[in-house]
Protein backbone atom coordinates (compact mmCIF):
# COMPACT_ATOMS: atom_id res chain seq x y z
CA UNK A 1 0.00 0.00 0.00
CA UNK A 2 1.16 3.52 -0.57
CA UNK A 3 0.77 5.87 2.36
CA UNK A 4 0.04 9.20 1.89
CA UNK A 5 0.85 11.87 4.29
CA UNK A 6 -1.72 13.46 6.41
CA UNK A 7 -2.10 17.28 6.94
CA UNK A 8 -1.10 18.46 10.71
CA UNK A 9 -1.27 21.86 12.04
CA UNK A 10 1.04 24.04 13.63
CA UNK A 11 -0.33 25.90 16.84
CA UNK A 12 2.03 28.44 17.51
CA UNK A 13 1.49 30.30 21.36
CA UNK A 14 3.45 33.55 21.90
CA UNK A 15 5.40 35.31 22.31
CA UNK A 16 4.38 36.36 25.92
CA UNK A 17 6.33 36.48 29.30
CA UNK A 18 7.06 33.02 30.45
CA UNK A 19 4.57 33.29 33.68
CA UNK A 20 1.55 34.27 30.72
CA UNK A 21 2.83 31.35 28.55
CA UNK A 22 2.87 28.30 31.21
CA UNK A 23 -1.44 29.46 32.27
CA UNK A 24 -2.19 29.70 28.35
CA UNK A 25 -0.34 26.09 28.22
CA UNK A 26 -1.98 24.80 31.06
CA UNK A 27 -5.34 25.75 29.11
CA UNK A 28 -4.57 23.98 26.07
CA UNK A 29 -7.32 20.83 25.64
CA UNK A 30 -6.27 17.55 27.19
CA UNK A 31 -5.18 14.35 25.67
CA UNK A 32 -8.43 12.53 23.93
CA UNK A 33 -7.26 8.70 24.44
CA UNK A 34 -9.31 7.52 21.82
CA UNK A 35 -7.97 9.44 19.23
CA UNK A 36 -4.86 9.01 16.99
CA UNK A 37 -2.02 10.92 18.24
CA UNK A 38 -0.60 11.63 14.81
CA UNK A 39 -3.15 13.96 14.20
CA UNK A 40 -2.63 15.90 17.67
CA UNK A 41 -1.12 19.16 16.27
CA UNK A 42 2.31 20.61 16.41
CA UNK A 43 2.98 23.72 19.01
CA UNK A 44 5.49 25.87 18.45
CA UNK A 45 6.15 27.86 21.57
CA UNK A 46 7.59 31.46 21.72
CA UNK A 47 8.75 33.15 24.84
CA UNK A 48 9.72 36.67 26.07
CA UNK A 49 12.60 36.79 28.78
CA UNK A 50 14.77 39.06 30.52
CA UNK A 51 17.37 36.72 31.47
CA UNK A 52 18.40 32.97 30.38
CA UNK A 53 15.90 30.40 32.21
CA UNK A 54 18.05 27.30 32.71
CA UNK A 55 14.91 24.86 33.38
CA UNK A 56 12.88 26.82 30.67
CA UNK A 57 11.85 23.53 28.83
CA UNK A 58 11.07 21.47 32.05
CA UNK A 59 9.02 24.22 32.87
CA UNK A 60 7.24 24.05 29.21
CA UNK A 61 7.19 20.07 29.28
CA UNK A 62 5.71 20.39 32.87
CA UNK A 63 3.00 22.31 31.38
CA UNK A 64 2.64 20.33 28.39
CA UNK A 65 1.78 17.05 30.39
CA UNK A 66 -1.01 15.39 29.03
CA UNK A 67 -1.85 17.91 26.17
CA UNK A 68 -3.37 17.59 23.17
CA UNK A 69 -0.61 18.86 21.50
CA UNK A 70 3.32 17.63 20.15
CA UNK A 71 6.23 19.90 21.08
CA UNK A 72 7.83 21.47 18.00
CA UNK A 73 9.80 24.63 18.95
CA UNK A 74 10.61 26.32 21.61
CA UNK A 75 11.85 30.18 20.25
CA UNK A 76 13.39 32.47 23.25
CA UNK A 77 13.24 36.45 23.06
CA UNK A 78 15.48 38.15 24.95
CA UNK A 79 14.20 41.83 26.06
CA UNK A 80 16.97 43.87 24.76
CA UNK A 81 18.19 47.26 25.96
CA UNK A 82 20.44 47.84 22.94
CA UNK A 83 21.12 50.47 20.19
CA UNK A 84 18.13 50.67 18.76
CA UNK A 85 15.66 53.72 17.53
CA UNK A 86 11.97 54.01 18.31
CA UNK A 87 11.00 51.32 15.87
CA UNK A 88 13.35 48.70 16.54
CA UNK A 89 15.65 49.52 13.81
CA UNK A 90 19.29 49.05 14.09
CA UNK A 91 21.77 51.94 11.48
CA UNK A 92 23.49 50.55 9.72
CA UNK A 93 26.82 51.81 10.93
CA UNK A 94 26.13 49.61 13.90
CA UNK A 95 25.99 46.51 11.58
Amino acid sequence: PLLIPRAVNLQRIGPAPLAELLVQLKDLPDIDLLADIDRQPWLEVRVRLDEPQPDLRNQIEAALENKAVRLVRIAAEYAGKGGRDEDGNQDLIEL
